[in-house]
């Protein structure tokens, strides 16, 4: 009887923490200072993604933070990676910040800088482009990726990097462009996914079993 009621607490630990770990958001920030092609600026973080796992998707936040890249420099385009057959199914909402202008999926065939990419997100070359501005030094854009998570957006991708960014105006150059991705450990990269919540629940049932027993044990 003992026995069992040790075992129906862990279960109910268990079935929290089971709840929980589908309920549960994840945070990842990502820092761009990994040159993939064009002009290479060194490996400054050049952008900064925060992406975060809200009700209906995910809620980025891309800002320019490219100073190395010249104080004329300006994100274009986010790649993304994503890795589930039906990203065709997921939309862009703007939040606020600089206007995104457009948004592209199609199922792994976008191919840019020698990779494979499953999403694209633009903003304008000029602030007369169909009224979007663009993102320049300083300055964020923050949206929503409706019907995604950031399990496939920032899970395996292979040798495919999971995001890439593209700059305009490098060295206040107007012809000149550079690629990046994101950075190693050292530089940022991928945050660790926090753990979920109730985990201290199903730790705490086992451990009061366990001592629950040991008392029984004692006394007999």
């Amino acid at each position: 009887m003992f026995t069992k009621k040790i075992m129906t607490a862990a279960a109910v630990a268990i079935s929290a923490i089971s709840f929980a770990s589908t309920a549960s958001s994840a945070t990842v920030t990502t820092f761009f200072s990994t040159f993939l092609t064009g002009t290479d600026v060194g490996n400054s973080s050049l952008a900064t993604l925060v992406a975060e796992d809200v009700a209906g998707g995910v809620e980025m936040t891309l800002t320019n933070t490219g100073t190395a890249a010249g104080v004329s420099s300006f994100d274009t385009q986010l790649f993304l990676a994503y890795a589930a057959p039906n990203d065709s199914s997921v939309g862009l909402t703007h939040i606020s910040g600089v206007q995104t202008k457009n948004f592209v999926t199609n199922a792994g065939n976008i191919t840019n800088a020698g990779y494979s990419w499953q999403m694209l997100v633009e903003w304008g070359t000029s602030n007369n482009n169909n009224g979007a501005a663009r993102l320049e030094i300083g300055e964020s854009s923050k949206f929503l990726l409706t019907g995604a998570t950031t399990a496939r957006l920032f899970g395996n991708s292979g040798s495919n990097p999971y995001a890439m960014i593209h700059i305009q105006g490098v060295g206040d150059n107007a012809n000149l462009s550079s690629k990046y991705g994101p950075g190693d450990n050292g530089g940022g990269g991928i945050t660790p996914v926090p753990l979920p919540a109730s985990l201290p629940l199903l730790l705490g049932a086992l451990g009061l079993g366990g001592f629950a027993l040991k008392r029984r044990q004692r006394s007999a």
